[in-house]
């Protein structure tokens, strides 16, 4: 069933992709602001980190996973099309294929002011956690040419990771273990926690010790719910590209930074693209945005692949 509702959903996100602002992440954004809120306006009850990302993660990821158990009790067509809707919630493949041909048409015009624009209707979500190197975008950031290439290729190879393959790994761990797309939805929420918490405005003097740990703890979290996901689909990138480089590419950061998983893959990214994404001054052009697409595109159908095999295996079995 996890080939079939992969499948629908990709289609279904093809046909008609959600806007970044949809009302779930909104609900959801809404929700884990009243917890923080709550969390720092009484700091003399010594709320724990961890309780906080509890309550902000856990809650929605039950009722997802109750609710699928109660609809795949019902019958197993409810139960795919459940996991699908929620799927379709959670992918983010065309959103950023979108977003990226939007900068790529701007930039092939020599339209820097357009392309410029693009990129802050990409950033103004900001729906995945960012790498320490990562320039942070902002209403007075202007860059040249070359710089907003490199940028838009980073940002666009961790929203692949992040919103694309993470999810298509968690699904199927969470088809496996029987708890359907609620394995996705606490990715998904982890992610959104250590972007959410880490970018919050400072607040009021008196709780100012309270938000770093509740950045470190959804960072925390969000870095063991990373590692395998990022890691796989740097095997994938180096499967789907230029293998030799890609492989070298991480051997050599793996040696320097080996629990930077965001770093993990862009470095597989560049070594499949034959280019140094860990570097502004690396010599880029509109090619690496196909070349990126194509790149992406050829994993997924990997993955659509091995979802089959792994779905036709379980019917046999």
């Amino acid at each position: 069933m996890s080939f079939f509702a992969v499948l629908l959903a990709l289609m279904l996100e093809q046909g008609r992709p959600l806007s970044s602002q949809h009302p779930a992440r909104q609900g959801f954004g809404a929700w884990i602001v009243s917890v923080r809120r709550w969390i720092l306006q009484a700091p003399q009850r010594h709320h724990s980190p961890w309780l906080a990302w509890s309550l902000a993660a856990l809650p929605v990821t039950v009722l997802v996973m109750l609710l699928y158990w109660l609809v795949l009790w019902l019958a197993w067509p409810l139960a795919l099309l459940y996991s699908v809707l929620v799927l379709y919630v959670c992918l983010g493949f065309q959103q950023c294929g979108l977003h990226l041909r939007r900068i790529r048409h701007a930039l092939a015009n020599d339209d820097l002011a357009s392309a410029q624009q693009a990129w802050h209707d990409w950033q103004r979500p900001a729906p995945c956690p960012q790498p320490p190197a990562f320039s942070q975008p902002n209403a007075h950031s202007h860059w040249d040419w070359g710089t907003l290439l490199h940028q838009t290729l980073v940002y666009a190879v961790l929203q692949a990771q992040q919103q694309v393959f993470g999810v298509l790994f968690w699904f199927t761990v969470g088809s496996l273990l029987g708890v359907g797309p609620a394995a996705v939805v606490l990715y998904r929420a982890s992610g959104h926690l250590a972007w959410r918490w880490q970018a919050q405005a400072q607040p009021q003097a008196q709780a100012q010790a309270q938000l770093p740990a509740l950045a470190v703890c959804s960072r925390l979290v969000w870095a063991w719910l990373n590692w395998l996901p990022a890691r796989l689909t740097a095997i994938g990138f180096a499967i789907v590209g230029s293998f030799d480089s890609a492989m070298d590419a991480w051997r050599t950061h793996a040696s320097t930074q080996p629990q930077d998983h965001q770093g993990v893959v862009l470095a597989a990214a560049s070594g499949a693209l034959d280019v140094d994404l860990g570097s502004p001054q690396s010599m880029l052009d509109l090619q690496h945005i196909d070349g990126l697409t194509s790149l992406t595109r050829r994993l997924v159908a990997m993955w659509l692949l091995l979802l089959a095999l792994l779905t036709l295996g379980r019917l046999l079995g």
